[in-house]
C-alpha cells in the first residue's frame, strides 16, 4: 500500500468521521432539554415555597404532578444523550508515520 493512498484513506475517513459525530452532537445536544428542565426545577421550587408558606390551591397538586411527570420524561432524556466524542485529528496519517 503506497503511502499517498494510505494517507488519503485515512484523511477521507477522518472527515466521514468528524461530520458525522458533529451531526450526532448537533441533534442530540440536549440543550434545549436541560433549559426547559431547569425552568420547570425553578417553577417546582417556587410552588413549594408557596406551598411551605401556606399559599395552596387544589389545582397546584395537578399542575405540579404534571410538572414532575415533564422532569422525569426530561432526566430520561438526558441520560440518554451520547457522550461526546472526540474528533479525528486531521494529520493522524503523519502522527502515525512519525511514529512508526
Amino acid at each position: 500500500m503506497a503511502p499517498q493512498m494510505a494517507a488519503e484513506a485515512i484523511r477521507a475517513y477522518a472527515e466521514e468521521t468528524n461530520g458525522l459525530n458533529r451531526e450526532r452532537c448537533a441533534s442530540a445536544s440536549g440543550e434545549g432539554h436541560r433549559s426547559e428542565l431547569a425552568k420547570i426545577q425553578r417553577t417546582l421550587k417556587q410552588m413549594l415555597s408557596v406551598i411551605e408558606g401556606g399559599g395552596h390551591t387544589r389545582g397546584m397538586t395537578d399542575r405540579m404532578r404534571e410538572l414532575e411527570a415533564r422532569e422525569d420524561v426530561l432526566k430520561e432524556t438526558l441520560a440518554e444523550v451520547p457522550a461526546d466524542i472526540p474528533d479525528i485529528h486531521p494529520n493522524v496519517s503523519g502522527v502515525y508515520r512519525k511514529k512508526v
